[in-house]
């Protein structure tokens, strides 16, 4: 079932998307929400005793039908014996009245805090108003937007707003996929709503000028899988809102960095690190690219092996995935801006501090503050563990260096101890992948040209973007580590101290054997795991090491 399709979606106030004609309804009609056609309240006719469409209070745990002819149910309400029946009555209904009677015409799949809100909201007095029912309307289906796309395990859904339309997004294993299209007033509605009405938020109201950010509250995405749904908005260079909807899973139980992707020489070094009792390793990679999962379940698992004998506390903003045997502490701010959040980290790891960790997680460095905090951490004897974006392990010393991080604390291997990088790449459907032979002449001279000089083309599989019954588009709804991980020593980041991260880079590979991340996807590319169209566009280019190996001079 496509839920946002059964859910109205295809409406007077939506557009059709062409390349989705999938998404256009069987029998469902529109659901309209015209200022002139909207009720003072809403009403749940299946809460009305006496009323032709009453409904027992065992199916209205699942469902729920307003007058205006839309049924909620939750995900499972279909294989509820009684639900099923309370709807074959309206279906039955509608057929003897030969069409003329139509109890619902459009089917919402919530949560079950969803229809337990609604049933409170239709019975309280104050719930009043065109506002508040639009109100109303417009979270339920943000919710049935969340839940679709929490079914097809997205990582993020965009609402995009143009002069003469609006589209919703969604990222799946990595790929933007142009979910359906609105009128633009109706996509502002909606995000003030989600924002507004569905955010906690330090800034509690919504303004289309400003950045702002949040996170949606608990009750709208209970049952969903879902950890939390962080919420960043804010006006385009055209001051048109836009607005982006994070999406972070529960992470259930925590799995080694093996099964993540890592290698298993990988995963030792980064196993290594624990036998100190000071020094930060830092996790790094683009936005989306699971660094911050690797993270938690390494600290995790290690947490649940050794019997959580270690006091481990995460300092985060906000936090983004439950840790095993973790103590997490969100930053608390007192105001907006730049300078009050760096107070914040500050204020948050004085506290800290106070609670007598063993490891700290230090959370995503970005402020010049979190990394001055990670260093105090690191120099009063606490194993400190933290996050960064960069492009590759070797540019991590750099990036600490312009925010000004003096050369003295990273050229030192005994506070520095570890920099590893990583990108998320899709897994090949192995159902409808085909071969390199077989599917060559469909790919860029340039793609082929590199494929025969760096890899081995007899065991290269491509994706298949057709797809099958197994699969998204050719690619498992799982994506798999590629990686390098550098543990430091005093010859490395001297050359990074003398000579910069890219003599330090080859002399890492050529001296110390290290695996880069292209060699790393290579290896896979190799064993058909990942097809290499895809490698290139979120790792690099397959022949990205190759002035490694080339005169340095």
């Amino acid at each position: 079932m496509n839920t946002l399709v059964e859910a109205g979606l295809n409406t007077s106030e939506t557009l059709d998307l062409p390349e989705f004609e999938h998404l256009a309804p069987d029998t469902s009609e529109a659901l309209t929400q015209n200022t002139t056609d909207a009720p003072d309240r809403l009403v749940l006719v299946s809460a009305i005793d006496d009323h032709d469409y009453h409904a027992l209070p065992a199916v209205r745990a699942k469902a729920a039908l307003t007058d205006d002819g839309v049924l909620y149910l939750t995900e499972d309400a279909r294989s509820d014996m009684l639900v099923r029946s309370y709807i074959a009555s309206l279906d039955r209904r509608k057929a003897l009245s030969e069409g003329k009677i139509v109890p619902y015409h459009t089917v919402y799949e919530v949560p079950y805090s969803e229809i337990q809100r609604l049933y409170t909201a239709a019975a309280d007095p104050t719930a009043t108003g065109l506002a508040g029912l639009r109100r109303t309307a417009e979270e339920s289906y943000a919710i049935s937007m969340i839940t679709e796309a929490a079914k097809e395990q997205a990582s993020d859904i965009f609402i995009e707003v143009y002069p003469d339309s609006a589209e919703i997004h969604y990222r799946i294993v990595g790929d933007i996929e142009r979910r359906f299209s609105m009128k633009p007033e109706r996509a502002k509605q909606l995000i003030r709503t989600m924002y507004d009405s569905m955010s906690e938020a330090t800034d509690p109201h919504y303004d289309p000028t400003r950045d702002q950010s949040g996170r949606i509250a608990k009750r709208h995405t209970s049952g969903l899988g879902l950890h939390q749904v962080r919420v960043s908005t804010g006006p385009t260079d055209e001051e048109r809102p836009f607005m982006a909807l994070r999406l972070h899973y529960d992470l259930g139980e925590p799995r080694s960095l093996v099964k993540l992707g890592f290698s298993q020489a990988q995963s030792d070094a980064i196993n290594d690190v624990t036998a100190h009792a000071s020094g930060i390793a830092l996790f790094s990679g683009p936005t989306g690219s699971g660094k911050s999962t690797s993270l938690a379940n390494f600290i995790g698992l290690r947490q649940k092996l050794d019997g959580c004998r270690r006091k481990v506390i995460a300092l985060e903003d906000p936090p983004e995935i439950p840790i095993y045997g973790v103590v997490q502490k969100a930053v608390l701010r007192k105001g907006l801006g730049r300078e009050a959040e760096g107070q914040a980290w500050i204020a948050g790891f004085e506290t800290l501090m106070r609670w007598n960790p063993d490891w700290i997680i230090a959370g995503e460095l970005r402020l010049r503050e979190t990394m001055d905090a990670a260093l105090k951490s690191a120099l009063t004897n606490h194993l400190t563990w933290g996050m960064l974006h960069a492009s590759s392990a070797t540019l991590v010393p750099t990036r600490l260096q312009e925010a000004g991080i003096e050369m003295g604390y990273l050229s030192d291997p005994e506070i520095f101890r570890l920099f590893a990088n990583q990108s998320l790449v899709p897994q090949l459907c192995p159902h409808c992948s085909v071969t390199f032979t077989r599917g060559e002449a469909g790919l860029a001279q340039g793609l082929v040209q590199r494929i025969k000089a760096h890899c081995t083309a007899e065991t290269v599989r491509l994706r298949n973007f057709s797809g099958c019954d197994h699969c998204y588009r050719g690619v498992l709804r799982v994506r798999t580590v590629c990686a390098e991980v550098m543990t430091t020593d005093h010859a490395l980041l001297t050359k990074f101290r003398n000579e910069g991260a890219q003599t330090m880079r080859r002399f890492w590979v050529r001296e110390r054997g290290g695996i880069t991340k292209a060699a790393h996807m290579i290896e896979k590319i190799n064993q058909g795991l990942i097809d290499p169209a895809d490698a290139e566009r979120i790792v690099s280019p397959l022949d990205a090491d190759a002035h490694l190996w080339g005169d340095s001079t």
